[in-house]
């Protein structure tokens, strides 16, 4: 079928052709993410309160002063205790905590969005399908995803939708060699047809 015969019918005909095309060809990615002993901790500065005082010149340079002399103290903060999980590929899991007990900080960290800073330590080990996360660092936002407690989506887009949206603007878009070969669980004619339409 030519681009005009698929124009000719609307571009829903033509993504659904599309979709049902690589649906045959291609099984879902699956992906396990494994950490063990999973530990992170912050090194922060503890600061006294002087008390309120009115800023003069007088107050500000004995600030200054004992600033100079007065050695900053600083404790570990324990931002996760050792832990250790798997999430399954295909299934649901919920993470539940109360408040600031690191929900947010363990999937920001497993999927590649915690800013480890120099006072920032991690322990344990993570790996995806297996393989270390270190050697998959460059690629984790096309391989796991965190959706932040307040993100705003677009009301008229379905859940399914705006995944996919987020996906193609995640490097989804562009069609890498190994997705090609892996387009081998239909009939060869159906594997044909879905390499020829991405």
């Amino acid at each position: 079928m030519s681009a005009d015969d698929f124009l000719a019918q609307g571009s829903e005909a033509f993504h659904g052709s599309l979709a049902a095309s690589l649906e045959v060809a291609m099984a879902l990615p699956q992906m396990e993410i494994r950490y063990q002993n999973l530990s992170l901790a912050a090194d922060v500065t503890v600061t006294t309160k002087d008390g309120n005082e009115l800023p003069t010149l007088a107050t500000e340079a004995k600030k200054a002063l004992m600033g100079l002399f007065r050695s900053k103290r600083s404790i570990r903060k324990d931002i996760l205790h050792p832990m250790s999980g798997v999430f399954k590929p295909s299934t649901t899991t919920l993470v539940l905590g109360q408040p600031g007990s690191g929900k947010s900080s363990l999937m920001k960290y497993l999927s590649g969005r915690f800013h480890v800073a120099k006072n920032i330590s991690v322990g344990g080990t993570v790996a995806y399908n297996g393989v270390p996360s270190e050697a998959v660092r460059s690629n984790l936002p096309q391989l796991a995803s965190y959706v932040n407690q307040r993100d705003f989506h677009y009301p008229v887009m379905t859940v399914k939708e705006t995944l996919q949206f987020a996906h193609k603007c995640h490097g989804g878009a562009a069609v890498p060699p190994r997705i090609l070969q892996a387009l081998t669980d239909g009939s060869p004619e159906e594997n044909a047809q879905a390499k020829a339409v991405i």
